[in-house]
């Protein structure tokens, strides 16, 4: 295994560690190339939106779905060190934002794909309905959010993406009387 920046042995053992009992989300294609093939991204912790870094330690603290996908390590202080354990997150209240930066979080392609909305979250006007991701389902619902990842497998080897998109707008209607009311004809006016 290579060093920063082209591999990731610094984080080898933890990575070892944190992965080796899950399965792969997937890359970008929602794929699993196997082996070598497999694509990780490295990222600094600090670099990631603040919503995004408070899911994955609520995931870690509570044992959520998402525990796991997200390997959050400490950089490296030398050439020679190697991170063989992924970083304890304590309650929210008690966690040092100065500290992110001196963390990397490592993460395969896939795991991104929940939870696409808390990276945009924090400078959309929309904040409210994005970071509350319960709300995502295949369907329209009231106060829902139409948005969902779906696992599938490939067939005989051949790559087909098909992206479907439905937007939808409330339409406000007024009553009739604020709409003039439609005026009604007689049998002989008809």
């Amino acid at each position: 295994m290579e060093p920063p920046p082209k591999g990731l042995k610094p984080w080898s053992k933890g990575l070892k560690a944190v992965f080796a009992d899950k399965e792969y989300p997937g890359g970008w294609l929602g794929l699993d190339p196997h082996l070598n093939g497999r694509s990780l991204l490295l990222m600094n912790y600090d670099q990631m939106p603040l919503l995004v870094r408070r899911w994955i330690e609520q995931q870690e603290r509570t044992d959520g779905k998402g525990k796991a996908l997200f390997a959050v390590l400490e950089k490296p202080k030398n050439d020679e060190d190697e991170i063989e354990k992924v970083v304890q997150f304590p309650e929210a209240d008690k966690i040092d934002r100065d500290n992110d930066k001196d963390k990397v979080a490592i993460f395969a392609p896939g795991a991104l794909y929940g939870i696409l909305p808390l990276w945009t979250a924090e400078t959309s006007k929309c904040e409210d309905q994005l970071v509350d991701l319960s709300k995502y389902k295949p369907r329209p619902s009231d106060g829902g959010v139409v948005g969902w990842v779906m696992h599938t497998e490939p067939q005989d080897y051949k790559t087909k993406l098909d992206i479907k998109v439905q937007a939808l707008k409330t339409k406000e209607v007024r009553s009739g009387q604020e709409q003039g009311q439609a005026k009604s004809a007689s049998r002989e006016e008809l």
